[in-house]
C-alpha cells in the first residue's frame, strides 16, 4: 500500500438514623453503591470461545461471540444478539460465513458505527490472506448485510486484543464507510487498521523487537487530545497500543504510541515510538474518552519481590504533554494467599460523561467474584465497590465492559459455564438499614451514630434536618408554615462495608432541642433512597413523628 493512503483522503483514518425522635427528616447527599450481590444475568452460550460487547447511551447491549459447530469438520459460528436495557438475549442472530471461507474468525467484535443505528461485527480471521469479515447493521442490528471481505490482519498474529472505531474516520466517509484499528499479538505484536466498503488501501505491521518472553495480550486506544499529523497537516488522535510479557522473573506490561513526525503513517512501525515500560505486571487494557487514555493493570505491589503474584489493580493516566503513563492508584489488591488467578479485568471509560469503570475478578470469601469500581474524578480515586458477577472455575480470557450514560451496562466474561452476562444497574431504589442509637452527646456537641449501608461503601455527606412550625404574617392573614432546619452535620470517607459510625457535629440549635427533651435519639429503623451506584451523588429522607415544644404561656 502506498505509504500516504492511511492520511489522503480517501483512507485516513441515616443516614443518621431515626435520630430524633420529633418531627424530624434526615437527609443525605452521599454515593450510596446498591448492596453488594454477585449475580450473573444469564449464559449466551455454554461453549462459547470468545466474547465481546458494546452499550448505547440509552443501555442497550450488543454482544458478539464465536460459538463451536455441532460438528468438527464445519466452521465455528458467528453470533450476535441485541440485549434491550435491563433485558435478555432472546433472539441470537447468526452471522453468514462467505461461501467456501471456513477459516475460522479470531473473535469477532461489535462495533458501534459513527452514524446513528449503524452497528458493526468485525471479525479478524488467521488465514493465508490474512483478512477481515465485516457484517454491517443500519436499523440498531436488527439484521445485517452479507459479510465483506477485506485485507487486514497481521501476519502470524493468532490474536486480536481489541478493535476499536477509528476516531479519524475522515468526515467525507459514507455513513456506512467507518475505519476500525486493531490491536494483534501472540507470538509478537501487530498493528492493523482496515475500513468497511474499501477492499484496497487497509495495512498492518508486526513491531520488529516488543520484547523477550514473548507478547501474551494486546490492547489499542486513542490519546483524546489531537496532534498535527506530519504527511498530511490534519488534526488526529494518536494510537496508544499496549500489551505485556512473560517474562523473567516477572511479566512486564509496556506499550506503543504512534507519533505522526517526518511524514510517516501509523501504518508503518516508524511513524511509532516504544517500547516504554510502564510497570511489573500483566494483562494491561486501555480505555479513551473525554477524560482522557487509561491503562488498567494487575501489577506487582509496591515492596514486594519480582517473584511475587502481581496482586496490585493499578490504573494509570496517560499524559498527553509527557507521552508516558503517570503514577499508578492503586485500587485493589488481590490477596497473594488465594492462588493466582492470572487473568484480566477490564477497564471502560464512557465516552460521554469522561466516568471511569473498572472491573477485576477478585476472592470474596471463599469464592470467585467480579468487583466494579468508578470514578468521576479522572481516575484520581474510585467509589462504587461492589460485587457483580459470579465466577466458576474455568475462568479464561478477557472480560468486557461497557457502560452508558444513564449507568446502565454490561459485562460479558467466559468461565466453565460458557459466556456469561452481567448487568449493571443504575440509580433505583434501595432499602437502608438503620441500627439502634443512644442518644450520648459529647463536650464538643457530637454523637457517634452507627450506620449500615447494606452492605456497601457510603461515601459523601449527611445533613440532619428538623422540621419546625413557624407563623407568618398577621391578624386574619396569620398562618402557620413548617420550616427545615440543619441541626447537624457529618461526613463519610470511604465508610467500611457494612455497619460503621461516623461522628454527627450538632448545631447549636440541635443541642437546645436535646436538651429541652422533646426530641430523643431514636430505636431502629429504616429508609428509602435512590441508590447511586452509577451516579455521582444520592438523595433520600427519612420522616419521624414527634412534637415541638408547648408556646402557651
Amino acid at each position: 500500500m502506498p505509504r500516504n493512503a492511511r492520511r489522503s483522503g480517501s483512507l485516513p483514518r441515616a443516614i443518621l438514623p431515626r435520630l430524633l425522635a420529633g418531627l424530624l427528616s434526615l437527609s443525605f447527599m452521599a454515593l450510596l453503591p446498591v448492596t453488594a450481590q454477585a449475580t450473573n444475568l444469564f449464559t449466551l452460550g455454554s461453549h462459547a470461545t470468545t466474547n465481546d460487547i458494546v452499550t448505547e447511551a440509552n443501555g442497550t447491549g450488543y454482544a458478539a461471540w464465536v460459538q463451536p459447530a455441532a460438528h468438527s469438520s464445519e466452521p465455528e459460528v458467528v453470533l450476535f444478539c441485541k440485549i434491550p436495557r435491563g433485558g435478555t438475549c432472546l433472539a441470537p442472530i447468526t452471522l453468514p460465513l462467505p461461501a467456501g471461507a471456513n477459516e475460522e474468525i479470531i473473535q469477532p467484535f461489535a462495533v458501534l458505527g459513527s452514524s446513528p443505528n449503524v452497528v458493526y461485527v468485525v471479525g479478524p480471521r488467521y488465514i493465508k490472506d490474512e483478512d477481515t469479515l465485516i457484517w454491517t447493521s443500519t436499523d440498531g442490528g436488527e439484521k445485517f448485510s452479507a459479510a465483506n471481505r477485506v485485507h487486514s490482519a497481521s501476519p502470524d498474529k493468532t490474536n486480536v486484543g481489541d478493535v476499536l472505531l477509528d476516531p479519524n474516520t475522515p468526515a467525507s466517509a459514507s455513513p456506512t464507510e467507518d475505519y476500525f484499528g486493531m490491536a494483534f499479538n501472540n507470538p509478537g505484536l501487530g498493528f492493523g487498521f482496515t475500513a468497511n466498503e474499501i477492499v484496497s488501501g487497509t495495512t498492518s505491521f508486526t513491531f520488529e523487537n516488543p520484547g523477550t518472553g514473548g507478547v501474551a495480550s494486546s490492547t489499542l486506544g486513542y490519546v483524546h487530545g489531537t496532534i498535527e499529523d506530519s504527511f498530511t497537516k490534519q488534526q488526529i488522535h494518536p494510537e496508544v497500543e499496549a500489551y505485556y510479557n512473560l517474562s523473567s522473573p516477572a511479566p512486564e506490561a509496556f506499550f506503543y504510541r504512534y507519533y505522526a513526525k517526518g511524514g510517516n503513517v501509523d501504518g508503518e512501525e516508524k511513524g511509532w515510538e516504544g517500547p516504554f515500560k510502564v510497570s511489573d505486571g500483566y494483562v494491561p487494557r486501555l480505555a479513551g474518552g473525554p477524560a482522557g487514555l487509561f491503562m488498567l493493570s494487575t501489577d506487582i505491589a509496591p515492596g514486594e519481590s519480582t517473584e511475587a503474584q502481581p496482586s496490585a489493580v493499578d490504573v494509570r493516566k496517560f499524559n498527553e504533554a509527557s507521552h508516558t503513563f503517570e503514577a499508578p492508584v492503586m485500587i485493589a489488591k488481590i490477596p497473594t494467599s488465594a492462588g493466582t488467578l492470572f487473568n484480566s479485568g477490564d477497564i471502560y471509560e464512557n465516552p460521554e460523561t469522561g466516568t471511569l469503570y473498572v472491573v477485576a475478578p477478585v476472592v470474596h470469601g471463599e469464592e470467585y467474584v467480579m468487583r466494579l469500581w468508578e470514578s468521576n474524578d479522572g481516575g484520581k480515586t474510585f467509589h462504587g465497590e461492589r460485587d457483580i458477577a459470579k465466577i466458576s472455575s474455568g475462568y479464561t480470557g478477557i472480560p468486557r465492559l461497557a457502560v452508558a450514560a444513564n449507568g446502565q451496562g454490561w459485562l460479558t466474561f467466559n468461565d466453565g459455564g460458557g459466556l456469561e452476562v452481567a448487568n449493571l444497574i443504575g440509580p433505583g431504589s434501595s432499602s437502608l438499614t438503620i441500627p439502634k442509637q443512644t442518644d450520648h452527646v459529647n463536650s464538643k456537641g457530637e454523637t457517634s451514630v452507627a450506620v449500615d449501608c447494606a452492605g456497601a461503601k457510603c461515601t459523601g455527606s449527611l445533613k440532619l434536618l428538623v422540621h419546625l412550625k413557624k407563623k407568618t404574617g398577621k391578624g386574619k392573614k396569620t398562618k402557620t408554615i413548617t420550616v427545615v432546619k440543619t441541626v447537624g452535620v457529618a461526613s463519610l470517607h470511604s465508610l467500611a462495608i457494612g455497619a460503621d459510625k461516623v461522628a454527627l457535629k450538632l448545631s447549636g440549635k440541635g443541642l437546645e432541642l436535646l436538651k429541652a427533651g422533646h426530641y430523643k435519639l431514636g430505636t431502629t429503623g429504616s429508609a428509602t433512597y435512590l441508590s447511586g451506584s452509577m451516579s455521582n451523588t444520592t438523595t433520600g429522607s427519612v420522616e419521624l413523628k414527634g412534637h415541638e415544644p408547648s408556646t402557651k404561656k
